[in-house]
């Protein structure tokens, strides 16, 4: 089992990438084959080994190298769901499962994955943020979900750092935070306990079709035949799937970040603006994040790009003028055209499932995404309707 944050040494990388004894590919079978160890690929291959199914995860890096170990760690279900809908309704489903899930991955892992109910402010701070918080505040209302509005003063009792020309915020109590990188470890250790196979260091080179069903995947190494595969690639969804002449419209939405060091820690909610978010994490670290730009695969930290988000915190905090920068760092977003996930069946392949196109929702939406993928692995109606995130939609 690879581990997310351990390094492999050189004779493991070479066991991992050696053929056979005769010098051709190793050809194996199991039940399951998922593509991708980010914490939805690794989420699945766990509630599917509980059900007893064998599962090999096929990662090209380590577990949790891409997003997953990028993320802020935010579960912020109501900010943001834009209105009432299918996402809104998927968003609140997997943070209600939050608690539960933190404490079944600790007793399965030893891992506290940080789950932590911080609550989050949506803060206003001119009047296009004012007009914005209006709007949300009045459909959040409608679908009787917990929110306030908060006065200036009001804001301020709550976070004191913030700045004084704060004129108010939202406060959403139940949103929460969990530590991303010991969550991806968590899973990756539970499904190493309950069996789970993850071939790391592997590219899924090509896909070997048989009329309406995939019979195999050569990875660099080995070939492995399967019952079903699912695709759990997240930014680079699209690329694997063209590898099995299937279009799934995933692109990459770069996010830059910056991760910055103040003690005493000044703030205990989530913050919220439209221009960037900040996250206290323990011994006084807080995640700046986070741009938004379809660049491709750019992974280039931009000046612009942290001038922006320095300019954003500033503003948010005078306080953090004098924070220091610890570290800078882009990751890829799997984003779609609707800004829908996609969960499903990808036609034309009877036996192939997509778990992909989470944009920034892909650590909040893991626990949901994992029940409903093993539910259709087993062939169980899934518990939450998936119609609007069929990959057939577009």
């Amino acid at each position: 089992m690879c581990l997310e944050g351990t390094e492999a040494t050189s004779d493991e990388v070479a066991a991992q990438k050696r053929p056979g004894p005769s010098g051709h590919f190793v050809n194996r079978s199991t039940d399951v084959v998922i593509v991708g160890a980010g914490a939805i690929g690794c989420c699945i291959a766990y509630r599917l080994a509980q059900k007893g199914i064998r599962v090999s995860v096929v990662e090209r890096e380590r577990p949790g190298s891409g997003a997953s170990a990028s993320a802020g760690g935010i579960l912020g279900a109501q900010y943001e769901a834009t209105g009432p809908g299918p996402l809104l309704d998927l968003l609140l489903a997997s943070r209600e499962a939050y608690p539960d899930f933190a404490a079944e991955l600790q007793a399965d892992s030893g891992i506290d994955i940080e789950f932590r109910l911080s609550g989050g402010l949506r803060l206003i701070l001119d009047e296009e943020d004012e007009a914005e918080a209006r709007r949300c505040l009045q459909w959040q209302k409608a679908a009787g979900l917990p929110a306030e509005l908060l006065s200036a003063s009001s804001t301020l009792a709550e976070e004191s750092a913030l700045s004084p020309e704060i004129r108010g915020a939202i406060l959403f109590p139940q949103e929460a935070q969990v530590g991303n990188r010991k969550m991806v470890e968590a899973l990756a250790t539970a499904c190493g306990r309950l069996g789970v196979e993850v071939l790391c260091g592997e590219e899924a080179v090509r896909f070997h079709p048989r009329e309406h069903r995939l019979e195999s995947l050569e990875t660099s190494s080995q070939s492995l035949s399967a019952q079903t595969f699912i695709l759990a690639g997240g930014a680079w969804s699209q690329e694997l799937a063209s590898r099995m002449g299937v279009h799934l419209p995933v692109f990459p939405v770069r996010g830059q970040m910056i991760q910055l060091q103040i003690n005493p820690p000044p703030f205990r909610r989530l913050l919220f603006h439209r221009q960037a978010y900040l996250v206290s994490k323990p011994v006084g670290r807080i995640i700046l994040g986070s741009t938004m730009e379809k660049v491709g695969f750019d992974r280039r930290v931009t000046a612009e790009g942290l001038h922006r988000l320095t300019g954003a915190a500033a503003r948010m905090s005078p306080l953090l003028g004098g924070a220091e920068v610890v570290q800078t760092w882009a990751c890829f977003r799997p984003g779609t055209p609707d800004g829908l996930p996609i969960l499903g069946r990808v036609q034309p392949y009877e036996n192939l499932l997509a778990a992909t196109g989470h944009f920034r929702n892909g650590i909040l939406l893991t626990p949901i995404t994992g029940q409903i993928l093993a539910e259709m692995v087993a062939g169980v109606a899934p518990s939450i309707p998936i119609e609007p995130f069929r990959p057939d939609r577009f």
